[in-house]
């Protein structure tokens, strides 16, 4: 997320720290969260060679924003000798994930915005049994109620599927952040 805004603004702030600031701050104000990955990683007991697509794209307006991220990738083992430890690998030789994220956003005031995310993933392994699949829906609203604190509330649902263990999740979460 910080990467693709950066980028956005370069045209209107060439100065790189006056544009890490600027970026930083509209996503603070946004309620967004600067290390968003559509596919996240996971962890391997041995040496891999992963195939990564990724398209990102911005639309900044100056009260909304629309977010729009795909990815897709391909990781397989380099060398099929046992480690002798589990891991995704040890049971597929090829993961392949796909994935989307869409987030909008609006600044209500000049301290308050609100947020609503929809994401998709999709994993699957050499069979159909070794498949899951995460769908997340979130909205949130943060605003400043004093000088560096903000408040941030918002409601989450997530949905897995697969051959694991499936699990919906509903959450309402909130926090309260101060900056010195």
């Amino acid at each position: 997320m910080y990467d693709v805004l950066f980028l956005q603004f370069a045209s209107v702030e060439p100065d790189l720290q006056r544009r890490d600031l600027l970026v930083r701050s509209l996503i603070t104000q946004l309620n967004l969260n600067p290390n968003a990955t559509v596919i996240p990683g996971f962890l391997s007991a041995s040496p891999t060679l992963q195939r990564r697509q990724s398209l990102s794209l911005a639309l900044v307006g100056k009260r909304s924003n629309l977010l729009l991220q795909a990815s897709q990738s391909n990781t397989q083992r380099v060398n099929n000798v046992a480690s002798g430890i589990s891991d995704d690998l040890s049971r597929a030789d090829n993961v392949r994930q796909r994935g989307f994220d869409v987030t909008f956003s609006h600044k209500l005031t000049p301290i308050a915005s609100v947020s609503t995310s929809v994401s998709w993933q999709r994993s699957r392994g050499d069979t159909n049994a070794q498949s899951s699949a995460l769908k997340t829906v979130s909205t949130g609203y943060n605003t400043q109620i004093g000088y560096r604190t903000s408040l941030n509330v918002g409601a989450r649902y997530t949905q897995s599927t697969g051959s694991v263990q499936p699990y919906t999740e509903r959450a309402v979460y909130g926090s309260v952040g101060f900056s010195f």
